[in-house]
């Protein structure tokens, strides 16, 4: 019983860390296309 809740715990935290590397990752990615937006839109005018 106590094995498989840490277990779970660890199980969660694993994913928790996982979501937050994705998310970041995600994050850089359209902070990365927004710029990349804009500089087209400024050559364009």
């Amino acid at each position: 019983m106590c094995k498989s809740l840490l277990e779970l715990e660890k199980l969660r935290v694993w994913a928790q860390t996982y979501l937050q590397k994705l998310e970041l990752r995600c994050h850089h990615m359209l902070i990365r296309e927004l710029h990349a937006s804009k500089r087209k839109r400024g050559h364009e005018w």
